[in-house]
This record gives structure tokens, C-alpha cells and sequence, in this order.
């Protein structure tokens, strides 16, 4: 644990305090400016210092090195070329590029369905007018199948080719640098033991990141311009450098880059909340338009994007409209009330945080079953948390262990009599369908603060005593009462 940082909102007070020391928002290299990608970086990396103890069972990985011959790997250049040229040659008008991640997909009618986009898609008819790339390989049937792409591929060729022609032709690369009180930075962080993130300030590593950016950006400039494409809309802008280049690129050709709320964006979500120095005309590889779910949201973007020209707005939930209004639709179902406990990612968060000696009692005395649902991050631990509660003598029939493509968050949330958990995104989409959330970590007391009404968002803490109790006493007195309405959602070309 970095000294001085024990939670999230020292984590923020570290970064902002680097801001005011150093001038973040002139730093370039290769005319791009870089503070965002460290930021975001140093940013996790505190959040990992705050729970390195991990699971206290090892997973063990194993993972081949495999090496191919000088002409395999000519081959493949060449078949990565044809499969290169066919795309771009099949391209057609697209007016909305949509970059996405597969963690959030769900099975959904016998296809993989993004969760936010493919609403989008569906509700408003844009089969015709839109395209989506996926960051990682893409999971197969998925909806609108010809009309979605990994991209990884054509970006990965792309950059074989700039070092191809670099190697002949002697490529020089953008000299519009400055890096003033970048080593002091390096050095600091160091001396706080944060040693990845201090290694990627060292020029090289920069100069290597920055000019993949363009290269990447160049490919998105190709297919933005072949495609008449006048919105891009990422979830997790700032996940991959695939994302990074092509806010980058939409921003160039002056093209409307958005990132689409994928969880919560509260006032210690340092990706999202304050940005104290910033461009005139903001980061060049930041989006340029935020779509949230709700209001606070928003509001705590707006408070540093707007006087830099850069805006959040109310877009909603579209995967709970899409599927409340299916529901409508149906018309009610009887389903038997269940308490929802969505966790935290491991091994980030530990079992033994999860499943407290409290939790596990209220599991075993339920009258309700537990439906304890994991982190889209985490697909394959399931077991491990058998084991834990089998450990403790929980019986099976007390819970079912589900995976977010398991079943749509709406319909749980739907028969679910109470929501808990410890920071959960969910929380905001709970109360978006009337369901009550009971947030049990210091940290869910720091994200969502500004949530906490004492009617749908209440705090108990699982480290007081009479936690156990208290817990008990809102559980036996809560009363299902949300009700289903159709909801509208935006479509994305006009909003």
C-alpha cells in the first residue's frame, strides 16, 4: 500500500495533488498528449496497492510460448493482408461506429447481445446504419453478426505495415514534445514504490505508446472517412489504446466521440471526476460527448468538462428500458422473491471480505435464496466460491452462483426483494427499477455518497457491531413494490 493512500478518496487527492505539481496538461509527445493514459494508469494501480493480498487460494495459469519460422510468419503477413484489403473493400456508409467489449455481452434469444449498444440498435432500427468493432475477440453468434468485426486483427497489421515501411524508407515521427517535470514525476512515484507506473514514464516507453496511437489512429482515420461515419461511441474509452486512438482519430476528423457510461462514474472514479488541468480544447484522446444513466452522474463530469468544451448528458439505461419494456410487454410473471448480491472483482476483492462471518448467517437463515452474482470481469471463479461457502457449511440451496450472460440484471432485479453489496454498479441500476440497495463497504460509502437517500440507497457498515441485525431487520422489512413502465430509448444518431 502506497503510504498515505488507504482509500479511494486519498487515491484522489494523490493524483490531483500530482496535477497541481506538474504541467499535465501541456505534456506531449508525438503530438499526443499523454496525461490521460498515465493517469488512468496510476489511477488502478493505487486501487490494486489497496487490495494486493489477493484470493487466499492461488489460480494457477499456464499459458505456451509457441514460435513460428521467418516464412510462417510471412504467411501470415500475407493472409493478414488479403483479410486487411477485403475488409476496407466491403465497407460501406455507416453512420455509427460503435467500439465494444465483450464483457458486455449477454446471451440473449440464442445470440450474444450487447448490453448497451445493441439496445440501442434494436430499439431504434440502426441495423443498416451502424457497425460495431470489438476490442477482443469477438464471442460468436452475435447479434447483427455481419455487422460486427474485431479489430484487433487490422489494427495489429496496420502497425506491421508503419514498421515495415519505417525499416525502408526511414520514417520519422512527429517531434512536437514536452515533458517538462516528467522525470520528477518518475522519481516520485518510485519513491512511492508505484515502479510499473513510474516505467512507463520513461521516454522510449512514451515515444513506443504514442506512436502506436497514431498508427492505430490512421486505421480508424481510413475506415471514418471511407464509412461517412459521424459518431463513434466507445464503452470504456479508456480501456485499450484501440479506444484511445480512435477518440483520437473521430476527434481529428471532427467527428462526435462519445463514451457510453458503463458503471459507476462518481466523484472518486478518476477516469471520470475531476480533471483539473486540461487542454483548452481538452485531451485530444478523450471523448468529447459522456452519455450516462442518470443525473449525478453527469453532474459530476459537467463540474470539469464543460469549460473545455466537452459535455455529459442523460442518455439512460438502455438495456434495462430494452428489457423492462419486453417485460411490459409479457405482462407480469410470478417469480419467487430473491435476495441479489452482486460482487466485487477477484482477487482484487477477497472471499473473506465477500463472505464475511455475518453474510454467511444470513445466507444459511434466509428464507429467501441468495442469487450471488459475479463481476462481469469474472467468468470462471465459480467454483472457489463453492468451496468457500461448502467450507462454511452453507448448503447449495441457499444460493445459486450467476454469471452476468446467465440472465439479463433487469430480470433479476425484477424479483429481487433487496439488492446488497459492497460497491457494486448495480446500485445504480437497482434504483433505477425501484429496488432497494443495501451498500455494506466503507467504499460503496465513498462512490456512491451522493446516492444514499435512506429509502433505495442505505448504508450499514459490515464492520460495526449489530451489523448482523441491522441487516436481518431491513431485510424482514422491505416490501417489493417497483413496478415495470416502459421506457424510451434515445436513438443515438439524434441525441
Amino acid at each position: 500500500m502506497v503510504k498515505g493512500v488507504a482509500n479511494f478518496q486519498e487515491i484522489k487527492k494523490f493524483i490531483l495533488d500530482i496535477e497541481q505539481r506538474y504541467p499535465v496538461d501541456q505534456w506531449v509527445y508525438n503530438d499526443i498528449y499523454f496525461w490521460p493514459h498515465i493517469r488512468v494508469k496510476l489511477y488502478y494501480a493505487l486501487i490494486h496497492s489497496l487490495k494486493k493480498e489477493g484470493f487466499k487460494a492461488v489460480l494457477e495459469q499456464h499459458t505456451e510460448k509457441t514460435s513460428i519460422s521467418k516464412l510462417d510468419g510471412l504467411k501470415q503477413l500475407w493472409k493478414s493482408y488479403i483479410n486487411y484489403k477485403r475488409f476496407f473493400k466491403s465497407t460501406t456508409s455507416k453512420a455509427l461506429l460503435f467500439m465494444s467489449l465483450n464483457m458486455h455481452k449477454v446471451q440473449h434469444e440464442g445470440a450474444y447481445f450487447n448490453r448497451f449498444f445493441d439496445s440501442m440498435i434494436s430499439a431504434n432500427e440502426l441495423e443498416n446504419d451502424s457497425f460495431t468493432f470489438e476490442i477482443k475477440k469477438s464471442l460468436e453468434p452475435c447479434y447483427h453478426q455481419s455487422a460486427v468485426e474485431e479489430v484487433t486483427p487490422y489494427l495489429d497489421f496496420h502497425y506491421k505495415k508503419y514498421k515495415l515501411l519505417c525499416f525502408f524508407n526511414r520514417i520519422q515521427n512527429k517531434q512536437a514534445h514536452y515533458v517538462e517535470g516528467l522525470d520528477q514525476l518518475k522519481q516520485f512515484l518510485i519513491e512511492c514504490g508505484l515502479y510499473k507506473v513510474a516505467d512507463q514514464l520513461v521516454e522510449n516507453k512514451i515515444d513506443l505508446w504514442s506512436t502506436k496511437i497514431r498508427v492505430y489512429a490512421d486505421f480508424y482515420t481510413q475506415y471514418l472517412i471511407k464509412t461517412q461515419t459521424k459518431k463513434v461511441i466507445a464503452v470504456s474509452y479508456y480501456g485499450f489504446d484501440s479506444m484511445w486512438s480512435c477518440m483520437f482519430a473521430a476527434n481529428q476528423l471532427g467527428i462526435t466521440s462519445v463514451d457510453f457510461q458503463h458503471g459507476p462514474q462518481t466523484e472518486v472514479h478518476m477516469a471520470y471526476a475531476s480533471w483539473t488541468k486540461v487542454p483548452k480544447n481538452g485531451f485530444s484522446i478523450m471523448p468529447k460527448e459522456y452519455w450516462c444513466w442518470d443525473e449525478e452522474s453527469a453532474k459530476e463530469i459537467n463540474r470539469w468538462a464543460v469549460p473545455v468544451g466537452t459535455t455529459a448528458k442523460v442518455y439512460g439505461q438502455p438495456w434495462l428500458a430494452y428489457i423492462q419494456n419486453k417485460q411490459v410487454q409479457e405482462g407480469p410473471q410470478e417469480r419467487a422473491l430473491v435476495v441479489l448480491y452482486s460482487l466485487q472483482t477477484f482477487p482484487l476483492f477477497t472471499l473473506e471480505n465477500t463472505f464475511t462471518p455475518e453474510i454467511i448467517k444470513l445466507i444459511k437463515k434466509s428464507k429467501h435464496k441468495w442469487v450471488l452474482r459475479l463481476h462481469p470481469s469474472n467468468t470462471q471463479e465459480s467454483y472457489l466460491i463453492e468451496d468457500y461457502l461448502n467450507k462454511h457449511e452453507v448448503e447449495k440451496g441457499k444460493y445459486t452462483i450467476q454469471r452476468p450472460n446467465d440472465t439479463p440484471l433487469p430480470t433479476v432485479l425484477s424479483c429481487s426483494l433487496l439488492h446488497i453489496t459492497n460497491y457494486s454498479g448495480c446500485t445504480i441500476e437497482a434504483r433505477e427499477l425501484g429496488v432497494k440497495t443495501v451498500l455494506i463497504d466503507a467504499v460503496g460509502l465513498e462512490m456512491f455518497k451522493n446516492y444514499i437517500d435512506k429509502e433505495l440507497v442505505i448504508y450499514l457498515d459490515k464492520k460495526r457491531a449489530g451489523f448482523y441485525n441491522d441487516l436481518e431487520e431491513v431485510i424482514g422489512s422491505t416490501v417489493k413494490n417497483n413496478v415495470f413502465r416502459t421506457k424510451d430509448i434515445p436513438n443515438p444518431l439524434f441525441f
